[in-house]
């Protein structure tokens, strides 16, 4: 094809002569160029890991923090009755249902403390209830049974008897219907490991 000895042989030939160590360099070098950015981009997301466990970290002292603040809030008794005794459970469950059914706009007739649970088992929650009679628009019964059932403590209610009024003395609006009620309502106070 080319002439030995032709000017486009010797420059083929030198082109050549020049590209072979450039090829070798080439050929050396690029493995570990390769390597070396896969390092980079290594660093950058290993960089980006610590900041974000970093900040997790940073989080969890909050968080514990947090929760040694809402355990040292929460009583192991929320939501259980106070009194060291069935009558002093029994008084201040009377005091708390009167209050909530008057806050809902009811007359409370009458309450009756029902017999308290006895059980053998230590540290069993001891159940506590009464027998209540009271007089309201349908409106503030509903009131009162939500206020019953999701204050604090937490108390429940059994056997609601629902009868017409034969014609309250307090009445929501005039002319609103006012039906007697009869429940009875249970609370439990926790053995206290004193005999109480």
């Amino acid at each position: 094809m080319f002439e030995r000895g032709s000017p486009v042989s010797r420059t083929l030939a030198l082109a050549i002569l020049a590209a072979l160590p450039l090829l070798a360099v080439q050929g050396a070098v690029a493995p570990y160029a390769e390597r070396y950015r896969q390092n980079r981009e290594a660093i950058v997301q290993a960089t980006q890991l610590v900041a974000r466990y970093q900040s997790l970290a940073d989080r969890r002292v909050g968080l514990e923090a947090e929760i040694a603040r809402l355990d040292a809030a929460e009583s192991p008794d929320a939501g259980y009755l106070e009194g060291a005794s069935d009558a002093l459970a029994a008084a201040e469950l009377q005091d708390l249902v009167e209050t909530m059914v008057e806050t809902a706009g009811g007359q409370v007739v009458s309450v009756q403390t029902l017999p308290s649970s006895s059980t053998e088992q230590e540290e069993a929650p001891f159940r506590t209830g009464l027998q209540v009679r009271f007089a309201a628009a349908v409106d503030q019964l509903a009131n009162a049974l939500y206020a019953l059932e999701t204050g604090e403590p937490f108390l429940f209610v059994d056997r609601l008897d629902v009868s017409k009024s034969g014609g309250g003395k307090r009445e929501a609006e005039p002319g609103a219907p006012t039906v007697d009620v009869r429940l009875d309502v249970f609370g439990y106070r926790m053995w206290r490991g004193d005999g109480s």
